[in-house]
Parts: structure tokens; sequence; C-alpha cells
């Protein structure tokens, strides 16, 4: 189980193990406050705030990862699992263009 502030989220037993390794020797804790270790996964450069995700995009870019695929992928692929009324409001999404995706996933 993966904890944040405002919500948690299971993950599967080899990717909790490697996201739980992670946290415990994530870089960049010298920038969060003395004895906080921040509620943050990949904390950024001010303390108490996130890593940009321009940054997470291009730090996977150098190692060959191409975000934009896989977010297109992954996005498709909620589209197609959920009803578009639940996936158009957290992705600030249309319902219309949830719909259209859904299809295009192949949700009838």
């Amino acid at each position: 189980m993966l904890r944040h502030p405002h919500r948690s989220a299971n993950a599967t037993l080899p990717l909790a193990s490697h996201l739980h390794d992670f946290a415990r020797h994530r870089r960049h804790l010298s920038q969060v406050p003395a004895g906080e270790p921040g509620p943050w996964l990949f904390p950024g450069m001010h303390p108490g705030q996130p890593v940009l995700p321009a940054t997470i995009s291009h730090r996977l870019a150098r190692i060959g990862i191409d975000t934009v695929t896989g977010r297109a992928s992954a996005l498709l692929q909620l589209a197609g699992e959920l009803p578009p009324t639940v996936v158009a409001d957290p992705l600030g999404l249309r319902t219309k263009t949830a719909i259209a995706w859904g299809q295009l996933a192949g949700r009838p």
C-alpha cells in the first residue's frame, strides 16, 4: 500500500517493493525541513514541494523512456476501464472527450 496525505493506492508486490526502496533512499532529502522526510516520493528543489512533472519527464527521457507515449497509453487504458464520468473529472476532461477516449480503448 502506498500512502499519500490525501489518498492511498495499491501496487503489485514487485512495484511496491521498488517504490518503498526508492522512498527510503531518495535524493534531495537535505532540502526538506529537518526531522521531516516530507510526503513526496519525488521531492522537488523547494522544501515541501514535489518535483515538477517536466523534470521527471526529462530525467526519464535521458534514460530512453518516452513519457508521452506511456502517458497516452495509461490514459487510454484508464478510459477503457472506467466510466467516462469517473474519468473526466479528475483528468479535467469534458465528458464527451472521455466518452471518445473510452470508445478508442474499446469500451462499448
